[in-house]
């Protein structure tokens, strides 16, 4: 059984740790949430970010022209994946954990799982796209110990 589980989007890093139950058959598995990470202006949209909609410059000739693109979300998401990575890297490492398992959109999974060292790549278990980071422990525990 993996000893981590980290469940998270761009805007929550949320940590469990797997504990197995005891000999006494109602002594179930359970997780046992060891941190939650809230990421401040993370993951919101862009015009709660930014106060201006995209500029035009005046219009010259028969056609105007508009503002450059300047890719501000795209950024914003490499920065927030890169913030993840680091707080999912820290906990996997932190806990020495051999294996583990992830779990993030599916938007932005591919993304999170490049991001991530090396040795986090290689002990990562299994990875799974879903948003799950507002569900109850109880129903983590059903999805990832039944």
């Amino acid at each position: 059984m993996n000893q981590l589980l980290a469940v998270t989007d761009l805007g929550r890093v949320r940590i469990f740790n797997f504990r197995p139950g005891g000999d006494d058959p109602q002594d179930k598995d359970h997780l046992v949430e060891k941190s939650t990470t809230e990421l401040n202006g993370v993951g919101k949209p862009l015009n709660e970010t930014v106060s201006d909609k995209a500029g035009r410059f005046a219009k010259t000739g028969a056609g105007g022209a508009s503002g450059e693109e300047h890719n501000l979300g795209g950024e914003m998401e490499r920065q927030a994946i890169a913030r993840v990575a680091e707080l999912v890297a820290e906990a996997v490492e932190s806990e020495g954990c051999p294996f583990w398992t992830l779990t993030a959109p599916q938007a932005i999974l591919k993304k999170l799982t490049d991001a991530l060292p090396k040795a986090c790549q290689d002990a990562l278990a299994n990875s799974l796209a879903a948003d799950l980071t507002k569900e109850p422990v109880a129903k983590l525990e059903e999805r990832f110990l039944s």
